[in-house]
């Protein structure tokens, strides 16, 4: 392939000087001294003296001019030629630019040792650091490289040979897959962020928490469990700035009254009940006007739920939910608010202390997932505002909170991170009938 190089550069690209200076912009990376290479008029016009202009060691300004002829031979008229070309185009970048750095110069004509000599003293005596001649021999070492196969094939049309492919491949193979897989992951994480974006505008059906204890647990050996979140939007909707919601043991829980008391509960390992609120943004009160005592009427009771437990579990569901079999009202709270938004977690000490894992679901999507490193369970603190009715004796298991171990609540930010869909939609199959 030597002679094949060494004979295209010689006559290949006569009188096609767009393709030249291309050819040379692209070869004087391979040097990697050369960075932010930059062809200043390829397909005409003034260029001031410099046909490219590039950086050397990535500090110091570099000029460089090409000299090439048609149908090069190496004669004594052509090197004369040449040389006359490099003084002059030095002449132009000094008249024009001043003092610089470093000057390239890109000839197909291959100048003797003595004459590139002759040539790197004249640029010293003109006040140049440093001078760089790739002349026609230099070059083709560069193009019969594995590094400059590519540039090869591109501007002097030299297919790799075998050998040459396998070379090529044995240094480049693993950089260039990595390169397409990478490409690929991109793109289906953009696609898969404009679809998260655009099913984020749909109404919030559920909002779930699933809380995974350290191990499998009975019914009994679990014994009173009590766990809720707090979800504060960032805004609020339609008045709606908070969604409490959360489980607990014993279904006969939500239907006795506050009259009856919560001693009046009788243990019962096999069932359990859910409840959901809205907490409403108030008018703030005047100053003549003394503030209302906080009581549970400032939460908006939005649903409920009681069933029976299975016998043996590793995970305790909280449900925040709007779907039914009928919507008789639109939802006023999309997917997309819970963007910015803060949770906490508020459970009874014994199982606070069972947690190894939180995850947080949205309609079909994991929002994210804590887990217990980075989690830290606060001293045993009063009933929070929870409006639902606990013993005496299941108080003593006191309140918690969970909260992240830096800082005083988990945050959710969509320009962060991008929530996961938890299935794909399936493609209707389409039959000949």
């Amino acid at each position: 392939m030597i002679y094949g190089t060494d004979q295209k550069l010689k006559d290949y690209l006569s009188s096609n000087q767009a393709m030249q200076e291309l050819l040379c912009a692209a070869l004087l990376p391979l040097d990697r001294r050369f960075s932010a290479v930059i062809p200043q008029q390829p397909w005409g016009g003034p260029d001031k003296g410099k046909d490219i202009t590039a950086l050397y060691n990535k500090s110091q300004t570099a000029f460089c001019a090409i000299g090439f002829v048609n149908s090069a031979n190496d004669s004594r008229p052509q090197r004369t030629q040449i040389i006359a070309k490099f003084k002059d185009d030095l002449r132009k970048c000094l008249l024009r630019h001043g003092k610089f750095d470093v000057f390239v110069f890109f000839t197909n004509v291959d100048l003797t040792i003595t004459d590139r000599d002759k040539l790197q003293k004249h640029a010293q005596e003109s006040g140049i650091q440093q001078c760089e001649i790739f002349n026609r021999d230099r070059m083709r070492l560069l193009l019969d490289s594995p590094d400059g196969f590519s540039i090869r094939f591109q501007y002097l049309d030299i297919p790799l040979s075998e050998a040459e492919q396998a070379t090529f491949f044995a240094k480049w193979g693993n950089d260039i897959q990595s390169l397409v897989t990478e490409g690929f992951t991109n793109i289906e994480a953009s696609l898969n962020r404009i679809q998260f974006f655009h099913e984020a505008e749909a109404s919030l059906s559920v909002l779930a928490i699933s809380l995974e204890l350290d191990r499998t647990y009975t019914a009994r050996e679990l014994g009173h469990f009590r766990a809720f979140c707090s979800t504060i939007m960032l805004e609020p909707i339609s008045g709606i700035q908070n969604l409490l919601f959360g489980e607990a043991d014993n279904s006969s829980r939500i239907k006795i009254s506050k009259k009856q008391g919560a001693e009046k509960l009788v243990q019962e390992y096999g069932s359990q009940c859910g409840m959901q609120w809205n907490t409403a943004i108030f008018e703030r009160p005047s100053k003549r006007t003394p503030p209302k005592k906080k009581s549970n009427e400032q939460y908006c009771l939005t649903g409920s739920h009681s069933g029976y437990r299975e016998e043996e579990s590793k995970f305790i569901y909280l449900k925040y939910q709007h779907s039914g079999f009928l919507r008789t009202e639109p939802v006023p709270i999309k997917l997309k608010h819970l963007d910015d938004c803060m949770f906490i977690f508020m459970t009874n000490k014994s199982l606070a202390e069972k947690i190894s894992c939180i995850r947080v679901y949205a309609n079909c999507y994991k929002l994210v997932e804590i887990a217990k490193n980075t989690i830290r369970v606060d001293e045993p603190s009063p009933e929070g505002d929870i409006p639902m009715l606990f013993s005496t004796k299941e108080l003593n298991d006191p309140w918690v909170r969970i909260r992240p171990t830096n800082a005083s609540c988990f945050e959710l930010r969509f320009s962060e991170t991008t929530p996961r869909r938890t299935f794909q939609p399936k493609d209707i199959v389409v039959s000949k009938g």
